[in-house]
């Protein structure tokens, strides 16, 4: 499996990442009518991401502080029950 970085539309040029490690959520599940809960895996790849930095994460039971905006990108579902969008010309 692999990912590629600095993609923000469909067809663009990005560079190639191979991924090392899935972590899916383990309350990961998809319910009887069909949306999906706990959506969500991290990614451990190959090498470092050129031009990247860490991100720190929480320790278990950490409250969110001050944050007051988080922001997940993806091609993933946008609403309960539709299938993924498989063509979409941006991120």
């Amino acid at each position: 499996m692999a990912v590629i970085m600095g993609q923000v539309g469909v067809g663009e040029e990005g560079v190639r990442m191979e991924v090392e490690r899935v972590v899916v959520h383990p309350r990961y599940h998809r319910q009887d009518s069909g949306l999906l809960e706990y959506d969500l895996a991290v990614l451990q790849l190959s090498r470092p991401v050129p031009g990247a930095s860490p991100v720190c994460l929480p320790g278990a039971g950490a409250g969110t502080g001050a944050v007051k905006e988080l922001v997940v990108t993806g091609w993933g579902n946008t609403q309960p029950g539709l299938a993924p969008a498989r063509s979409s010309p941006t991120l």
